[in-house]
């Protein structure tokens, strides 16, 4: 498969997963997605929650509700450990 198609593909993939959990869900307050291409997206559909200031943090920027951020290895696994706390086991699945 030609490379621009097969990344086309995973983008429109990612687009699909993030209205889905975005919109269905509504006990979900953030999803985040992480893929190959080392970006992650922030999706919310709540009012009080602000992902632009939450992709700030990691050098990233968007919208209120749509934001995003580039990462490294290292970068990645800090940014799940802001969201989801300090795990040890954390690092040894990433």
């Amino acid at each position: 498969m030609d490379l621009d198609v097969e990344l086309y593909l995973l983008r429109l993939i990612r687009v699909l997963l993030e209205i889905i959990f975005s919109k269905k869900y509504d006990d979900i307050d953030l999803v985040i997605l992480i893929d190959a291409s080392s970006r992650i997206s922030y999706r919310t559909n709540k009012e009080n929650i602000n992902v632009a200031d939450f992709a700030s943090n990691f050098g990233g920027g968007g919208h209120k509700c749509a934001s995003g951020s580039k990462f490294d290895n290292e970068n990645r696994i800090n940014i799940l450990k802001d969201y989801f706390g300090d795990v040890k086991e954390l690092e040894e699945n990433c």
